[in-house]
Order: structure tokens, then C-alpha cells, then sequence
């Protein structure tokens, strides 16, 4: 695929909220979307992402953090040239951590698990989305240190 200079618009928003609803417990909110176009002719141009919206919980408590995500990601038929289309998708994501502070250093233990579901999909911005899919579920455990 060849991309040639021409002059573009791009439009879009980008959101984020986090609400408390108890000193503990956050409602998280979010979403981004953006649309690039061609200024002469009003075309389509390559690798614009599709929106996306968040939604999540999130319990924090002195050292504790845990929070649980829903994201919804939109199809992407509006495609440059040679540039293939993708379907949308959801996935559900979690993660939790914990600190440990001893003398001047912080430990901190993290658990990620995403995709949980096991949702095949693929990126719309990744150049092997047509050959590979997104890989399914993960699970991370993390140690690190500040000091």
C-alpha cells in the first residue's frame, strides 16, 4: 500500500470520568473517537481507529486497588484505499494491585486478567490484523519496585 501526502481534517473527542460513589468504590466512564477525512473531496484516510467506550468499577482501599472493565469497541468500515475493514467488538478486563511500603522502597504486586471472555477480534490500527487475530485471553502477574 503507497500513502501520499494531501491535506487532511481530523475531528474527534476524548472522555473521561471517574465518579466517586462511595469514599471507596469509583464509577470509571470513557470514550475517544476521532474521523479523519481528505479536505479536497472528503475521502477516508488510513488507520483512523474506531470509537471506543468504557465502563468500569473501581474499589480502592489504603494499599488494595481492584477494578473491572467493559469496553466496547465499534467497526471500522470507513477505509482508506486497500485498507480492510473490522468488526466491533467488547471485551471485559480486570486488574488488581497491592502495595507494600518498607523504609524508603514500595513494593507493588499487580494481577491483570484481559479479555476474559475469550472474544476473538482484531485491531483495527495493527498491520497483521488480516493475517492474525488480537490472541485471546491473558493473565499477567507483576512485581515491582520504587525506591
Amino acid at each position: 500500500m503507497t500513502f501520499t501526502s494531501a491535506d487532511g481534517r481530523f475531528t474527534g473527542f476524548e472522555a473521561h470520568v471517574d465518579a466517586g460513589l462511595t469514599n471507596a468504590v469509583w464509577l470509571v466512564l470513557g470514550g475517544d473517537y476521532v474521523r479523519g477525512e481528505l479536505r479536497d473531496g472528503g475521502g477516508a484516510l488510513p488507520r483512523i481507529p474506531p470509537y471506543r467506550l468504557w465502563a468500569g468499577l473501581r474499589f480502592e482501599h489504603r494499599q488494595f486497588h481492584l477494578e473491572g472493565e467493559v469496553k466496547t469497541v465499534g467497526e471500522q468500515a470507513r477505509v482508506y484505499g486497500a485498507e480492510t475493514p473490522t468488526d466491533g467488538y467488547m471485551v471485559v478486563n480486570f486488574h488488581g494491585s497491592y502495595q507494600i511500603t518498607s523504609g524508603h522502597a514500595v513494593h507493588t504486586i499487580t494481577v491483570r486478567a484481559d479479555n476474559v471472555g475469550d472474544e476473538l477480534y482484531r485491531n483495527h490500527l495493527s498491520y497483521i490484523k488480516d493475517l492474525a487475530p488480537e490472541m485471546g485471553r491473558s493473565f499477567k502477574l507483576a512485581y515491582g519496585v520504587r525506591f
